[in-house]
């Protein structure tokens, strides 16, 4: 039965009387979706440090540092979050709360104040740290802490962050393409893939994660199709293809399809007549007939075309048109072209009119493409693919969480493209809780700024929602947890797995193709491990 931990909000220090009560479920083997609520509006953040201090005695006192961009080029994205972190603060009602913000200057910060902001927040001596935002501040802080067992929940996806010690909480596009791979498996064609990158961290990691996914597909397909044929082998042995059907009887005997009888029966060379095609649902003759090799080294993807390119509008056109094969696909019309002209054939000419404005005859080699990419260098690509004519109705474009942009739907040649992300139902929630209380809707780190409060809050309450000892183990509940971005549970490696929609580009704008499961399975995963995601449509 799932545990529901509802945190009722406590009265401010100031005139605001009114409460805000938002659920945060700690789901332990279901989840439940976040109840509508009453809200407050919040007094705006102002200079770092800032106490927010809770009744509660010195001595039961969890003290929260949270470490923010308050100044310097991302001051207004940290101005939002803190206004989430506040808001997830009040909502907790924990008068053992102790929050204090402390100002990180984001990338105008040096090392040396660095530094000086990791010897405050040791003064502060906290008991967890929320925030920061970038890895460089997040690796010193957590390597700074670790020996306390301090938990930093950084809001980045940095790795190296996360082998100093610190808990990601930010999204990581491994999980987004072992989802969205997962989920389209199925509907490809040929099971070709090609890729469009950029040449960075970023996109060493999404290529990372396209082979190790790619190669869980093709271990699973092994592995189902190793059994199958397994099985048809045993019933061949124990002679169970007798038939009965004077259809199936007749067409042996005419040699339309082998007698299951015959001494010597070779599966890997079956004749089929496709108008037996129902009487042979079910049968081990109709996977052979889609089958007809049955060898264990079937691979459902592979990768055969790949391009990168650094993330600068003017270095877009050569890695675009390299990964849309244009040259090859230009020089098979020409091709065409000169055979035509050469056999001096009426028929002949006709056609070669027909195709005298032709640039290319068919699509790459591939029918699916990833650009793993998002902003204004996306929208710059994406009438480029037009250009070299990948054609978005012929090729299944994917991405990662970095299309979660409605305005996406304005770009014509991504129409259909599919990414995995939070589900938008939930995201939809935590931004009107936001912008009642603040009159502004909140950037997407606001929503991973307030879960990252909201999860510390947790780790003081036991499973039945009473107040408890802080214990940082509570953040590793199995179940995971509902919060302003769907379903989440940080894995033993302090890495934050995410339940994830399908998402679609449409004319109309963003919409779900597929719901995030509702559960997380019950064991957890080590993600270097490669992912062994379950095909659909099995």
């Amino acid at each position: 039965m799932s545990i529901r931990l509802i945190l009722a909000a406590k009265q401010r220090r100031n005139p605001f009387g009114r409460c805000l009560t938002l659920l945060v479920a700690a789901a332990i083997s279901a989840c439940a979706q976040p109840q509508s609520a009453p809200r407050v509006k919040a007094p705006p953040i102002e200079a770092a440090p800032i106490d927010m201090v809770g009744s509660g005695s010195v001595a039961d006192d969890i003290r929260i540092a949270a470490v923010l961009p308050l100044s310097g080029p991302q001051a207004r994205l940290g101005d939002a979050m803190a206004k989430a972190v506040e808001m997830a603060f009040f909502q907790a009602a924990d008068p053992r709360l102790k929050l204090r913000f402390f100002d990180s200057a984001g990338s105008a910060a040096t090392p040396d104040t660095q530094l000086a902001l990791k010897d405050d927040i040791l003064a502060f001596a906290p008991a967890a740290v929320v925030g920061p935002l970038f890895s460089s501040n997040a690796q010193i802080l957590a390597a700074a802490l670790l020996d306390q067992s301090v938990p930093v929940l950084t809001f980045s996806n940095d790795m190296t962050a996360n082998a100093a010690g610190a808990i990601l909480l930010g999204q990581q596009p491994e999980q987004e393409i072992t989802r969205v791979l997962a989920h389209a498996a199925p509907q490809l064609e040929t099971r070709r893939l090609g890729m469009i990158l950029p040449s960075d961290i970023y996109g060493d990691r999404v290529a990372t994660a396209v082979e190790a996914t790619v190669q869980a597909l093709n271990f699973v397909e092994q592995q189902d199709y190793q059994e199958r044929y397994a099985a048809w082998e045993e019933r061949r042995r124990n002679d169970e293809f007798a038939f009965d059907d004077p259809l199936l009887d007749d067409a042996a005997t005419e040699g339309k399809m082998p007698s299951p009888q015959r001494e010597g029966l070779d599966p890997t060379d079956f004749p089929f007549d496709p108008l037996l095609d129902a009487r042979l649902v079910g049968s081990p003759y109709l996977w052979l007939a889609t089958n007809v090799d049955p060898a264990p080294t079937l691979e459902l993807f592979q990768m055969t075309q790949s391009a990168r390119y650094e993330r600068n509008l003017r270095t877009l056109d050569e890695p675009t048109r390299s990964v849309a094969q244009f040259d090859r696909r230009t020089a098979e019309v020409e091709a065409e072209r000169l055979f035509l002209t050469d056999l001096d054939d009426p028929m002949g000419l006709d056609y070669l009119d027909s195709i005298r404005n032709l640039d290319t005859f068919a699509q790459p080699a591939y029918d699916a493409l990833i650009l793993a990419e998002g902003g204004q260098i996306l929208r710059a690509l994406a009438p480029l693919l037009n250009v070299y004519e990948i054609d978005e109705e012929e090729v299944q474009f994917i991405g990662t969480g970095l299309w979660n942009d409605p305005g996406l739907s304005r770009e014509p040649a991504l129409h259909g493209g599919l990414f995995a992300a939070a589900p938008p139902s939930m995201g939809a929630a935590f931004t009107e809780l936001y912008e009642d209380s603040h009159g502004t809707p909140p950037p997407p780190l606001a929503a991973i700024a307030y879960d990252a409060m909201a999860l510390i809050a947790l780790a003081g309450r036991d499973e039945a929602g009473d107040p408890a000892p802080f214990d940082p183990a509570r953040l590793f509940k199995a179940g995971g947890f509902v919060g302003a971005t769907g379903l989440l549970r940080i894995l033993p490696s302090g890495i934050a797995e995410r339940m994830l929609a399908i998402m679609k580009i449409t004319e109309s704008g963003l919409i779900v193709v597929e719901d995030a499961p509702s559960a997380f399975p019950p064991d957890l995963q080590d993600p270097t491990d490669p992912p062994v995601p379950e095909p659909l449509g099995r």
